[in-house]
Formats: C-alpha cells, structure tokens, sequence
C-alpha cells in the first residue's frame, strides 16, 4: 500500500510458461516488460525501486524464474509527470476513463519526456471523482509505431476495473494493417511468442495492386491474446507482413519515412462505473488510403497490373 492509502495495480502481469528454467528475472524482465522497460539500464532502476515483484515478493536482480511463476511489474509511486504539449485527440471522455487517439511514432510510456502519457493531462479534463488518479494513466500498451484507440483510467478503481478486464481478455480490439501480398478472405494464425500461446483473426477488405509488392491487403486483426509485437509476428509468419516493419519484415522492400501501416482501430468494453457498453471507433489514418491509391496508380501506370 502507498502512502494516498491504495493498494496499486500492477501495470502488467505475466505467468511464466512451459520451458523457462533458471532464467534470470533482470533478463527475464528485459524481454518481457520491454514496452514499459525499454532498457537493461531501466529494468535495473525498476528493480532497485521495488517495482517488479516475483511470486507477490518484491524481485531482486539474481532471482531466478521458472515455469508457473507469477511476474508483476507497477507503475512508479508518485511520480511527478512533468507534461508534454502534444495536443491529441480524444474520441470518448467521461469523469472515469477516456480514449484518445495515438498518434504513430510516439511510445505511451517509458523513461522519457514524449509520451503519451506525459500529453495526457493537457488533453483531458480533470476528474471531480473522489478517487482521482493524480495523473490519468494509460492501462494496456501499443508499440510506440502504431497509432489508434488507447483507452486511458482518470480513477484508481476504474484504472482496477479495466485492468483486470485486459487480463481476463473482456475487453475486445481490432486493428487494421495494410500487408504487402494478397492475404486468404479470412483465417486464423496460432503461434506461439516467447513459449506463451498467441492467437489472431484475421479478415481482408481490400487487395490493391501493387508495383512494388505484386499486391497490398488491407485487413482487419483481431488478437485473441495479447503477445509483444504479436500482430507484427503472426502477419510476417504468413508471409505477409505489415508495411513499415522494420523489425519483422526481413526480405521485404521497405518505405523510408512513412511508418508501420497498423492501426488499433476499435476498442469494446464494458464501462466499470456506468455498467454499459462502450465502443470506440478511430478514424483509419489518412496515410492509408493514400499509399493504397498510389501504389495502384504506379502499377496501372507501368502495366504491372494482373487480375485480383
């Protein structure tokens, strides 16, 4: 318990799976928590801190971790968020909770000024509940390269509430990527990431044709489960990747300055206060629909075009 009196809630908690024998939890945590501990420097610092705790223990750095184990890592206690001016745009506000609008290329946490985080406060008006977090405060994660929904508690027992929603996958997400490639109408992609099962959906709107990729797809994904990066891993298993992906797309031409083609566009849940159904839509990113049309136009303008 901190000392407003709350109990907090762990930002993100991991059941070690099958496999994992005598690992160290500084190593483990590295690869694990990434998107909140982007460095073996901040899972050290995070460590010395009390933040990450092994089996409802506080962790120290040569505890070893092992198949079962449970694995948690909180937020930092009263910190405060110095704030970045990044005007964002909200899609849903209440006194509870909101959704905003991510842009690409910005991470939502971390040890640095320019996150999502930090803009947060600027952008959403403050809650009258007595139970106010000092700052709002994202409760999942989305690479710093995809943009979209990002839901966001105002109080500690809404932040509680949708948490818990996430680990009990209550809470429904569907992305959008263009992928180089024309995809199957629909499927569904079962691999594992890191020894934990993954599982995504995946359904096609669009084949566009392409000069550089033969084709483009635009389809809509829906991860079953929540793996680090596991949209980007599961597209590039299928021989599709995302376009844009630097890391998964090994022998796939690239674009230079455009960004990953992922975007998380729909978030349901059920609201933890008002007990009703909220769904957030945004709006597919203009950059989109823009690279879809000039691919299009290259391929018809040098006859590279085939039947879809």
């Amino acid at each position: 318990m901190n000392e407003s009196g709350h109990v907090p809630f762990p930002l993100e908690t991991i059941i070690v799976p099958s496999n994992v024998h005598q690992v160290r939890l500084s190593d483990y945590a590295f690869y694990t928590f990434n998107n909140y501990l982007p460095s073996r420097k901040s899972v050290k610092k995070a460590l010395k801190k009390d933040r990450i705790y092994l089996n409802g223990k506080v962790g120290y750095s040569g505890d070893y971790v092992n198949t079962g184990m449970k694995i948690e890592l909180y937020a930092e206690q009263n910190v405060n968020y110095k704030p970045f001016d990044l005007e964002l745009k909200v899609l849903y506000e209440d006194d509870y909770l909101a959704v905003v609008n991510k842009p690409a290329g910005i991470p939502v946490s971390g040890n640095y000024f320019k996150t999502i985080q930090n803009a947060l406060k600027v952008n959403l008006n403050r809650s009258s509940v007595q139970d106010t977090l000092p700052s709002p405060l994202p409760v999942h994660r989305l690479d710093a390269l995809t943009s979209g929904c990002l839901l966001i508690a105002k109080t500690k027992a809404t932040q509680i509430n949708l948490g818990k929603q996430f680990e009990n996958r209550q809470i429904s997400k569907k992305y959008v990527a263009i992928v180089s490639g024309k995809t199957p109408i629909e499927g569904l992609v079962a691999l594992d990431i890191q020894s934990q099962n993954a599982t995504t959906t995946f359904k096609l709107n669009v084949v566009s044709p392409s000069l550089t990729y033969g084709y483009l797809s635009l389809i809509q994904l829906k991860p079953i489960s929540g793996r680090t990066h596991q949209l980007r891993i599961h597209c590039a298993s299928m021989n599709h990747p995302i376009i844009g992906d630097k890391l998964y797309s090994k022998n796939t031409k690239l674009l230079k300055g455009k960004g990953l083609f992922l975007n998380a566009h729909e978030l349901i849940f059920k609201h933890p206060i008002l007990d009703k159904k909220v769904s957030v839509v945004s709006p597919l990113p203009s950059k989109f629909q823009s690279y879809l049309n000039r691919e299009q136009n290259r391929a018809e303008k040098f006859n590279k075009t085939t039947p879809i």
